[in-house]
C-alpha cells in the first residue's frame, strides 16, 4: 500500500526549495511523485523531512501554515534562517519570538523522528548551518 500524497502549490514548493540548503532541497524534490495540469505538485508524505523557517513575520507564518496543514510525522530538521541585519525591536520582536516558539513546539509535538534544529545566521553560509540539538 502506497503512502498518501501531499499536494502543494507551486508558490510553496518554490519557497521551500529556495530556503532549504541544497542537499535538503534535492531530497524534497525527489519526493515529488506527480505534477498535475493545474500546476499543483503531489509529494510523498515524507517530503517534510526538513522545513525552512525564516525569521520574518512572513517566513514564520508560512512555517506555521505548513505545520498546521500537512503531516509532519517524518520531520527530522528545522532550519532557522536569520535575515541579514536582524535587529528586531518593539511589537515585531514579540510576534517573532512567540511565532518561533509556536513553530518549534508544533514541530516537536508532531514529529515521530529525532528532531534537529539548525540555525544559520549568514545567508551566504547557509549550506553550513550551526546545529543545535
Amino acid at each position: 500500500m502506497s503512502s498518501p500524497l501531499v499536494t502543494l502549490t507551486p508558490e510553496l514548493v518554490c519557497h521551500i526549495i529556495k530556503e532549504l540548503p541544497i542537499k535538503d532541497g534535492r531530497i524534497f524534490l525527489e519526493s515529488c511523485k506527480e505534477i498535475y495540469n493545474n500546476g499543483i505538485y503531489a509529494f510523498d508524505e515524507k517530503c517534510f523531512r526538513a522545513i525552512p523557517v525564516r525569521l520574518t513575520e512572513e517566513g514564520l507564518d508560512q512555517a506555521k501554515q505548513i505545520l498546521k496543514d500537512h503531516s509532519i510525522h517524518f520531520l527530522q530538521e528545522i532550519f532557522i534562517r536569520f535575515r541579514t541585519g536582524l535587529g528586531i525591536l518593539g511589537p515585531e520582536r514579540l510576534y517573532i519570538e512567540n511565532a518561533l516558539i509556536s513553530v518549534l513546539t508544533q514541530g516537536l509535538r508532531a514529529s515521530t523522528q529525532p528532531l534537529t534544529i539548525s540555525i544559520c545566521d549568514y545567508p551566504e553560509r547557509f549550506n553550513d548551518p550551526v546545529v543545535v540539538v
